[in-house]
């Protein structure tokens, strides 16, 4: 395993110095030769399926004519134990969720939608299995049950709205990267301050109106998505006494041929900060400019991400800092069943004056073996890290087992 990390270490450090390699390996994949029909709606269906957004599903239903009225309950386990280089180890979940999904067709092409997902942590309830013993440990703890999402809308043949606890528009485009099983999404500030992005709106927006317009052919491309979000009055993450103002998103994403998409994005919650926000590192609004691009075929899926941020993101003693953040993953079928995983995260304070020597810097390898795509599957991943907390104190590596099954 250390052999392995340290190959692997190298093999990424150049690509980890300039995101723009990143998009060199997007742009560079589109060369390779077209797969057959039948194994590239496999793909779609494949990495609808791996994206964390059940809404995006639905909608590429609509758009291919396979949306009908129905409901349906589901759950999903994400289990997983952790191990630490410094002696720490957990049996955790890992976002295990259960839910109810419902569609009506009340006239041709036109659906009203619900959907409540409950998250439940039965591991951190029974505490099971876990101990630590290590004073730099960062691995959080969730409620043992929340809501994940809780959203009503409708929907037309272009056009869907949608008001509720859901996933952002500035995911849409942060999407592209946040895809290791265990690991990942923590350049971005999609969930930031140790939440879930509800309230900067970043991540699952709490009472968010959201409407997601869509384009199908159009001037050359395959399709064109505009996505667009507001919220108002919500608590700023990790601060008892602020609240943020008027929050507002916007991505567009444009799927060119042969499965390339460019994405852009930006989030911002207007804030006057009062004297604990100043004390937390809080300067002003906060906002976030994000782009990125994802490409796949039959056997593969690369996305590259690089955002800059101010006020979104926090060291881990809950100081907020200016910063640009790059994420890259990667993932190619070596065998039946059978996939590699690669990819980094990474961001740095425009100013270290501010949060001192923080830096988050890691890469992951990984494999996974599906049972049945991304719904029943087992995976390892690894998490080589050189990342330094704001008292200048390495964070060790982290060694992952995991499983995710689909009830």
């Amino acid at each position: 395993m250390q052999v392995s990390a340290r190959i692997f270490k190298a093999v990424l450090s150049a690509a980890k110095q300039h995101t723009i390699c990143a998009f060199i390996c997007v742009v560079f994949a589109t060369a390779a030769a077209p797969v057959a029909a039948q194994q590239q709606s496999a793909a779609d269906r494949r990495e609808l399926a791996a994206n964390e957004d059940p809404l995006l599903e639905k909608i590429e239903q609509k758009n291919s004519g396979a949306l009908h009225s129905s409901v349906d309950a589901y759950g999903v386990l994400y289990l997983r134990y952790r191990r630490g280089n410094n002696e720490l180890s957990a049996v955790e979940d890992n976002g295990s969720r259960a839910g109810v999904d419902a569609y009506y067709e009340y006239q041709k092409q036109h659906w009203l939608f619900a959907r409540y997902e409950l998250g439940f942590n039965v591991f951190d309830e029974l505490n099971v299995a876990r101990y630590e013993q290590a004073e730099q440990a960062r691995f959080l703890n969730g409620d043992s049950l929340f809501t994940r999402l809780a959203y009503v809308g409708i929907q037309t043949e272009a056009l869907t709205f949608a008001f509720g606890k859901n996933w952002s528009s500035y995911y849409q485009v942060a999407s592209f990267t946040d895809r290791f099983d265990s690991l990942g999404g923590e350049a971005h500030g999609v969930y930031n301050a140790g939440s879930d992005g509800g309230s900067a709106g970043t991540g699952r927006a709490d009472n968010a109106l959201q409407s997601r317009l869509s384009w199908q052919r159009i001037a050359g491309l395959k399709s064109l998505n505009v996505n667009v979000q507001l919220q108002n009055n919500r608590p700023v993450s990790g601060l008892e006494s602020e609240r943020y103002g008027l929050g507002s998103g916007l991505s567009l994403i444009a799927e060119l041929a042969n499965r390339l998409s460019l994405g852009l994005a930006y989030n911002k919650a207007a804030l006057q900060p009062g004297g604990e926000a100043r004390a937390a590192g809080i300067t002003g609004d906060t906002e976030v400019l994000l782009v990125g691009a994802q490409w796949y075929n039959s056997h593969w899926f690369v996305g590259a991400t690089y955002s800059h941020s101010d006020n979104l993101n926090t060291d881990e003693t809950g100081r907020y800092f200016n910063g640009r953040g790059s994420e890259l993953y990667m993932q190619y079928q070596c065998l039946p069943n059978t996939w590699l995983l690669a990819g980094f995260n990474k961001i740095r304070p425009d100013s270290k004056a501010d949060v001192a020597s923080y830096q988050l810097d890691y890469s992951v390898l990984g494999l996974r073996y599906s049972f049945s795509d991304f719904d029943r599957m087992i995976y390892v991943e690894s998490r080589l890290d050189d990342s330094f907390s704001s008292d200048g104190q390495q964070i060790g590596n982290q060694y992952i087992i995991g499983l995710r099954w689909r009830l």
